[in-house]
């Protein structure tokens, strides 16, 4: 593999970028390794060249090679000149005392990335070594906190504990160190944990046009972890990475998180609007070292990165001004790829990533979403016209085998992608009722009358479905009550459900949880702690519950 890495290296400036950029993408699980080790040959072999050409321009250094001064400024960056010892990815001082990144090794300057404090550094000002690459803090250090990129506090709670820092470039881990992930990462949302399957140490991307709950999806995840500790399920121990999103909401997500009680468990790394290009690029990779430490001590974590598309134009700008090539691709495949669950022999622990995209609303797929879509396990999209007509969390489900092949024994359908909770297990064929009942069409409603029993009865059932698969934000819900209320549909076509009307089976579905939550709390516990799902018991005691509520349901409505 370093024999291929060097070879690749020494040809880098004959094969043309196009080509280079698709035989990687052919081979995402090496493309972060190759990306890290290519930085640090050429980071080693622009220094040297570095020193040589100084030395043979002008008979040697000038001056103390660990100092500098400023030349110029350029948006968020800093061309310095002298400081020949220092190295590529090296973080420096400047005399205001704010930090800054090493990016570009030149013959005659250096481009140093600003990190904070843009306002308190001029030209002319000293520029001084740390001798020491990008650390931040982790553990419990962090926990409940919300910092910078650096690791420096932002909410006013005092300073925080430097004394357990990791580094912030890391490569992945390797193929023999990680595994196919199959344990359940609960979301609390009825549209997904049933359907979806989502996985703990996979990487998924949320794409979706602006204003269509990404952030509140995200949020229900992070605060559906409270529920996991509950039902004794080990809860993911979370970061939140904020890009170029403005101060009040920042502030209004962390309100939301200390509200709820997720932020005992979290750590929210934010690089707003207001941050330079510098500090926005780094912070994914500031959240992912701090997610990465939990998975090491065999834990599980979780990265949310909102939103990568942001992240990508910070990334182009300051490619510009520090005169690269744009490689956001690159970016955050090395980002991505550093995501997985591990092998017991490393100590089992798993690392998540959800990362947001936005595409525009005419559906057309952004650079960013399309580049990403290639290195995630699942692209999960968010639909625009659902979300206007009040679907909500608006999930875009689509047709796929396991769904047209639900009646088959699971093991046989897909025996390599995860096993659904027990509890689901009945509710396997309700997306493949919502896609048929959706392929008719909204037209569908307005001619009702007009159609056969059969048609009439899926187009019936699947404004049941869409109105029980709503729901209100920043309310994720348990395994047992998302079984209980979905598998409500499966009495739309018998008993006395079907009476019910459209507009009133949300509340229909709330109240009867609430009343077995009441009267029948066993079902709930039943429902979460038996391995095997014990499903003809469970139904007949729903189907019980269910045929003496409907009446007294109807009856008040009345």
């Amino acid at each position: 593999m370093a024999a291929a890495i060097r070879t690749l290296a020494r040809r880098a400036s004959v094969v043309p970028a196009t080509w280079r950029a698709q035989s990687l993408q052919h081979h995402p699980s090496h493309l972060a390794q190759a990306q890290h080790q290519l930085w640090r040959i050429n980071s080693v072999r622009c220094l040297r060249c570095t020193q040589q050409h100084r030395r043979a321009a002008g008979g040697g250094t000038h001056g103390d090679a660990d100092t500098g001064a400023v030349k110029s400024l350029t948006g968020g960056v800093a061309w310095v000149d002298r400081l020949e010892s220092v190295a590529a990815g090296e973080v420096v001082t400047f005399a205001s005392g704010a930090k800054g990144l090493t990016m570009n090794l030149e013959a005659d300057r250096v481009g140093i990335a600003i990190l904070e404090r843009l306002d308190s550094i001029n030209v002319g000002d000293t520029v001084t070594r740390t001798k020491s690459e990008l650390r931040v803090p982790v553990g419990d250090a962090v926990r409940g906190r919300v910092v910078d990129g650096l690791g420096n506090p932002l909410d006013g709670n005092g300073p925080v504990d430097m004394t357990q820092c990791v580094p912030v470039v890391n490569g992945p881990p390797q193929r023999a160190e990680w595994v196919r992930p199959r344990r359940a990462l609960h979301s609390g949302l009825k549209v997904v944990d049933p359907m979806l399957f989502l996985r703990r140490g996979a990487r998924y991307a949320l794409a979706g046009a602006p204003f269509t709950g990404k952030t509140s999806f995200a949020l229900d995840v992070v605060l559906n972890q409270a529920n996991c500790a509950a039902n004794g399920t080990d809860p993911l121990h979370c970061v939140y990475v904020v890009i170029g999103q403005h101060q009040a909401a920042v502030g209004d997500l962390v309100h939301k998180l200390e509200a709820s009680g997720a932020l005992a468990y979290s750590t929210v790394v934010c690089a707003s609007a207001a941050a330079s290009p510098g500090m926005q690029c780094i912070a994914p990779f500031v959240g992912t070292a701090m997610a990465e430490h939990y998975r090491e001590l065999g834990e599980d974590a979780l990265v949310v990165y909102d939103d990568l598309s942001r992240h990508a134009e910070a990334d182009r700008e300051l490619g510009r001004l520090l005169h690269r090539l744009p490689g956001s691709f690159f970016t955050h495949g090395a980002l991505i790829e550093r995501s997985a669950q591990l092998t017991p022999e490393r100590g089992g622990g798993s690392l998540s990533a959800l990362a947001l995209v936005e595409v525009p609303q005419a559906g057309d797929a952004s650079e960013t979403a399309t580049s990403l879509h290639s290195l995630v396990d699942e692209t999960i999209h968010l639909d625009h016209e659902q979300f206007q007509r009040g679907f909500r969390p608006a999930v875009r489900l689509e047709w796929g085998t396991v769904d047209l092949t639900a009646w088959i024994r699971w093991d046989l359908v897909n025996p390599a992608r995860i096993r659904p909770e027990p509890a689901f297990w009945p509710l396997l064929g309700l997306k493949l009722d919502l896609l048929q009942g959706r392929s008719l069409g909204p037209m569908a409603n307005v001619v009702l009358d007009e159609l056969d029993g059969c048609t009439r009865q899926l187009v019936m059932r699947r404004d049941r479905i869409e109105e029980l698969l709503k729901q209100p934000p920043l309310h994720p819900m348990t395994v047992s009550e998302q079984a209980i209320v979905l598998n409500l549909a499966s009495y739309f076509d018998r008993d006395a459900l079907h009476r019910i009307p459209v507009e009133q089976v949300v509340e229909f579905g709330e109240r009867f949880l609430a009343h077995v939550k009441a009267a029948h709390p066993e079902l709930l516990d039943d429902i979460s702690e038996s391995d095997q799902y014990r499903r003809h018991a469970i139904e007949d005691r729903l189907r019980e519950a269910v045929r003496a509520f409907v009446p007294e349901f109807l009856g008040e409505q009345s």
